[in-house]
């Protein structure tokens, strides 16, 4: 049975691929498959995401794929807790994205054009992956993180009118 963000994604995926330029601000790969009875889950539920698309790019927002995102844990060495208490899902502009290991919950740099590696304030944007995902990438709270209206915040806007 198909989640409600994979529904969402297939139906995004298909009218980017109506679009001539679509991949030129977004890509929504195919899901990646886990073998989750392995108890080898990724924190933050992103393993749903991932399962939805495997590595999905909205214009400013990447969240890595599978077969990436264990090899970019060196980043949480530079946080306080390191990689016992953060993992790296992804980057907003040039500022990673974070789950905290313990809540799930997402977290990220306030400002995207404050140097991530001299500060040390984390703000959480979510209790999980799959909300962070639905409400910062797929709806209007797109333009918090972006700081602008790009191509892709057009796009979903226009999804967002016709439902």
């Amino acid at each position: 049975m198909k989640s409600a963000l994979q529904t969402e994604i297939e139906s995004i995926r298909e009218r980017l691929d109506q679009l001539p330029d679509g991949i030129a601000f977004a890509d929504f790969p195919p899901g990646a498959r886990r073998d989750l009875a392995s108890g080898n889950s990724l924190p933050g539920n992103l393993d749903a995401l991932l399962e939805a698309s495997d590595g999905p790019r909205c214009q400013a927002i990447m969240i890595y794929p599978s077969d990436f995102v264990q090899g970019i844990q060196y980043l949480c060495e530079e946080f306080e807790g390191g990689a016992d208490k953060w993992f790296c899902f992804g980057h907003v502009e040039d500022n990673p994205l974070l789950i905290e290991s313990t809540s799930g919950h997402v977290y990220q740099f306030p400002h995207p054009v404050q140097e991530w590696r001299i500060s040390d304030r984390l703000e959480c944007l979510s209790e999980s992956v799959p909300e962070f995902f639905t409400r910062y990438a797929l709806g209007d709270d797109y333009l918090i993180l972006s700081r602008r209206s790009d191509r892709w915040y057009e796009f979903i806007s226009s999804l967002n009118q016709n439902n």
